[in-house]
């Protein structure tokens, strides 16, 4: 109970000392906090009553037993969390680098709360938290004429936030994005870093890399031709006059430096990744109920397969499950938030501006083409509604903001 209230205070503490470092925040702060953390406590508390089942009790469990081995013998503990001693413990998830990964984090907060899973739970909420407001911050430096959009994708987004909290993978993969994806604006914008910015982003990525790596992979090859093409860009006159011009050299290296990430994980070997996104296609079709995925009947390892199914892809990583397509209460609820996001959707192409410059700028390319990237490929892999949702989560908040930016209803309603 001690260690409980320790805790509990040093999160309030945290939360305190987050508060005071925006004015401009001070408004939402605390409604944003509160609705992160509390989402924590119900994803928790979902799998615990409603699915009775998840990857959430699995690793609080598996964590619990490896702190048994820090009980024992500390040094061995250390020296299996780093990878040196591999003997130290043995779990299902041996195999499942990942998932071991996030195990060897929970552990260590595990030893912090005395082994309470709701506390932990605030734990790793927090850390997402910490990165939307980051992001939020430092998106308003630059963009404050879009505050509500910011504020309304960051902070609000029913499912965004909720499944990105509590003792789930998505919850550090979103603290993640969050942090790298503002390093790499203040990179662009302000054309440098300080060795602290430096060395988060690159613990950052790091981390991602290990929980998500797929997610790591896309944002480290655009977040490369990004910042190039930004760096050239202000080195060559012709180059910053034309719009057209940068983003071809964008794309360029984009398809250059796709030659390097490729060879970055097995699974993104040119000539493995298709058979890859198949093979997960298939094992996700056996343990999905009828109806309860995306179809994609003829999905084979090859370029015109994945290109005939890339615009249904799409269309369903972004708005499906749709309202009809499932009686589960969950489903239903988010076919609703689909519907509102494809209403965001015709709202922006309303508001979108006239001229070709806007859809050339850089910084716009990237974050579109991180969401249509993303977006494909989790539904070509993970296709279950349900796995689905959780997933997205990742590139969610980046899609919310490109169809709000303009929309006057949220930047009024939110600022």
């Amino acid at each position: 109970m001690i260690l409980v209230i320790i805790n509990l205070i040093l999160i309030g503490l945290y939360l305190a000392w987050l508060y005071k470092k925006n004015e401009q925040l001070k408004k939402h702060f605390f409604i944003a906090a509160g609705f992160k953390l509390l989402s924590g406590i119900g994803v928790g508390a979902l799998y615990q009553y409603y699915y009775t089942f998840g990857d959430t009790y699995a690793f609080f469990n598996i964590a619990q037993e490896l702190n048994k081995v820090a009980a024992e013998n500390f040094a061995a503990y250390l020296e299996y969390l780093l990878g040196m001693n591999n003997e130290a413990f043995s779990s299902i998830y041996d195999y499942q680098p990942r998932a071991l990964f996030m195990v060897k984090i929970l552990s260590v907060i595990n030893l912090m709360t005395g082994g309470n899973y709701w506390v932990s739970s605030l734990y790793f909420s927090l850390f997402a938290f910490s990165g939307a407001w980051y992001a939020t911050t430092t998106f308003l430096k630059f963009f404050g004429q879009c505050k509500g959009a910011i504020i309304f994708s960051f902070f609000y987004f029913p499912s965004a936030v909720f499944w990105s909290s509590g003792i789930i993978k998505e919850s550090v993969a979103i603290g993640c994005i969050y942090f790298f994806a503002s390093y790499i604006l203040i990179l662009v914008k302000e054309h440098k870093l300080s060795w602290y910015q430096v060395l988060m982003l690159l613990l950052n990525l790091f981390v991602l890399w290990n929980i998500k790596y797929y997610y790591a992979g896309i944002i480290l090859l655009l977040s490369f031709s990004l910042v190039t093409t930004s760096f050239l860009s202000r080195r060559f006159e012709q180059l910053k006059r034309s719009g057209l011009v940068q983003a071809g050299v964008f794309f360029m290296f984009i398809a250059a430096s796709s030659l390097i990430v490729t060879q970055l994980h097995p699974n993104f070997y040119l000539h493995r990744i298709l058979s890859v996104i198949v093979d997960n296609y298939n094992a996700f079709l056996e343990i999905s109920a009828s109806g309860d995925f995306v179809e994609f009947s003829a999905l084979e390892p090859n370029v015109w397969s994945f290109l005939y199914y890339t615009p249904k892809a799409l269309v369903s990583g972004l708005f499906r499950p749709f309202i009809g397509e499932s009686s589960e209460l969950f489903k239903i609820v988010s076919g609703l938030e689909n519907l509102l996001l494809l209403g965001l959707l015709i709202v922006a192409v309303i508001y979108a501006p006239k001229e070709r410059a806007s859809y050339l700028n850089l910084l716009f390319l990237s974050a579109l083409l991180f969401v249509v990237i993303m977006a494909v490929f989790l539904t070509l892999s993970a296709p279950n509604y349900g796995t689905l949702i959780r997933y997205k989560t990742g590139f969610l908040p980046f899609f919310v903001f490109l169809v709000t930016i303009r929309n006057p209803w949220v930047n009024k309603l939110f600022s």
